[in-house]
């Protein structure tokens, strides 16, 4: 028994499967994180070369057979191939392919994740903010879309919205004010007023418009600082990519 399926997904991992096919893992917007075999792609004649790397983005017949689904078409939407022409921007991108990696499963039919990672490595490819202030946005968001939501509406304690002396507890995601601080039996970080801006507006602000906000370097580097711990913790995981990111941007 076979069937086709119709989708559009971005491949998030590849790897060599005998002499010239590939083995891949693509992020579809229909039936989520999708291990699919692509025969001849490592064939300079085949037609589904192109479509089958890293990063790229098309709309695809997929061909299942038994418990396997095998790409029969795929027509390139989006390749972003601009990324792969900065080493550091490159380096990230490897880091967000791995977090959707852990974040996705087969059977996901809400595409709201793909659509982060798309809209990730576009700003990635445009340079349109610097990747300090791009990858804590993509991480406390897909954070959010998985069920690790922090709350940042206000104080756990008083409901208190803003507070020039406000707290934040990576473990619990929550926010206390000055005063109920004293109360918390977890670690809390301080967040000035532009990085707790930064972070709701990473978790509420519409997708079109994510990375359309400012803030001073020295504020988006704890924003990104306290993304990647937020994330590292609640995903209680070591990113190898994200240790080679760090290892880019130090040389």
């Amino acid at each position: 028994m076979s069937h086709l399926v119709s989708c559009k997904g971005i491949v998030i991992r590849e790897q060599i499967y005998a002499e010239n096919d590939k083995f891949l893992i693509i992020l579809t917007d229909t039936m989520g994180s999708v291990p699919v075999f692509c025969k001849g792609a490592r064939s300079y004649k085949s037609k589904l070369m192109v479509c089958a790397q890293l990063f790229c983005y098309s709309d695809l017949v997929l061909y299942r057979k038994g418990e396997n689904y095998w790409l029969k078409e795929a027509s390139l939407i989006e390749n972003f191939y601009g990324i792969r022409e900065d080493m550091n921007a490159f380096a990230l991108s490897q880091y967000l392919l791995e977090v959707v990696r852990e974040l996705t499963r087969e059977n996901l039919k809400d595409n709201q994740l793909q659509r982060l990672l798309l809209n990730t490595l576009y700003a990635l490819e445009k340079k349109m903010k610097p990747l300090y202030q791009i990858k804590p946005v993509f991480e406390l968001r897909a954070c959010s879309l998985s069920g690790f939501m922090p709350d940042l509406v206000g104080c756990t304690v008083c409901g208190q919205y803003e507070d020039p002396g406000m707290y934040f507890a990576v473990q619990e995601g929550m926010l206390y004010c000055k005063e109920h601080a004293k109360q918390a039996t977890v670690k809390l970080t301080p967040v000035t007023p532009a990085v707790l801006k930064a972070m709701r507006w990473a978790v509420f602000a519409p997708l079109a418009r994510l990375f359309a906000f400012s803030a001073p370097d020295e504020e988006l580097l704890v924003f990104d600082h306290l993304a990647e711990h937020y994330l590292g913790y609640h995903l209680d995981k070591r990113f190898e990519t994200l240790a080679f990111y760090r290892t880019m941007l130090a040389e």
